[in-house]
């Protein structure tokens, strides 16, 4: 395997319906990990059946490609038509039945899986602490008390994956405590570290009991773990709270780098690199 692909692999790109040939070619020479699907070319299950297809048909055996999206239902589902769409995570936690969030994760995934899709960047493990929830999480999480958003997120895992498709658990370690959108800015979590670790990490942890595929890191700042950057690029946290302290094996991804948290002081070839050094298995481009 040359060093391009090898590089190649540490990557998960999204990318527009015109960039797609190119895609198919770096799918064709192993040169990428992963692909993820967004609306502007996922918005119908006939569009990501088309797109799935023609790169399977090219994508080089070994490894195999990762397909992902996120299909957490509620307010966020990239695919609108053509598949059943559910009540959120944040009704579906009102209902306190993590045996009907296992049924419903297990049919998002058999769609998916019909679809050619992989993985789903679902489910959310997040603990909002403010009322009303901050509107990055608003309808996305399953709830506020740790143990009972930790048997749904449990629920989901197993539900997804006993249908074939990965579940990947977010946004490592919790992005309850903050108020700001990483979309547009790097915020701080000042929480404690006994509170991060007794309370945000509850879900997770489950979630990892559970079998959970894949993590993904936050683009928050927790000062209580590592004040020098985003958990997305901490080595402390990927590398030694995760891999280490936790003890988990799976594939671990970053959050968008493109997004203004780290896009704003970063360029993307800075970001991958580091977040790499972090010990992140796939950085999301």
């Amino acid at each position: 395997m040359t060093g391009l692909c090898r590089a190649g692999q540490l990557l998960m790109v999204g990318f527009a319906p015109e960039e797609m040939e190119e895609v198919r070619s770096l799918a064709s020479q192993g040169r990428l990990g992963g692909v993820i699907l967004f609306e502007r070319n996922a918005r119908t299950s006939l569009e990501v059946a088309r797109l799935t297809s023609q790169l399977i048909a090219v994508q080089a055996p070994v490894p195999p490609l990762v397909v992902a999206v996120d299909q957490e239902q509620g307010r966020v589902c990239r695919i609108r038509e053509g598949v059943t769409l559910f009540p959120g995570p944040s009704e579906l936690g009102l209902l306190r039945r993590p045996a009907t969030t296992a049924r419903v994760a297990r049919w998002v995934a058999l769609e998916l899986s019909c679809l050619g899709i992989n993985l789903n960047l679902a489910p959310v493990a997040d603990l909002p602490e403010t009322t009303p929830w901050p509107p990055v999480l608003e309808g996305r999480a399953f709830g506020q008390e740790p143990f009972q958003v930790a048997s749904q997120v449990a629920a989901w895992v197993r539900g997804s994956q006993g249908a074939g498709v990965a579940s990947c658990v977010k946004h490592f370690p919790g992005h309850g405590s903050v108020k700001g959108d990483t979309h547009r800015e790097l915020p701080e979590d000042v929480s404690a570290e006994e509170k991060i670790l007794g309370h945000h990490l509850v879900p997770f942890k489950a979630a990892l009991e559970a079998g959970v595929c894949c993590v993904m890191i936050s683009h928050v700042v927790y000062p209580a773990l590592d004040p020098n950057g985003p958990a997305s690029l901490s080595p402390r946290l990927v590398g030694g709270l995760l891999r280490g302290a936790m003890g988990f094996q799976g594939l671990v991804l970053t959050d968008d780098l493109d997004m203004g948290a780290v896009a704003s002081s970063l360029d993307p070839v800075e970001a991958v690199v580091k977040a790499i050094q972090a010990g992140v298995d796939l950085a999301l481009v």
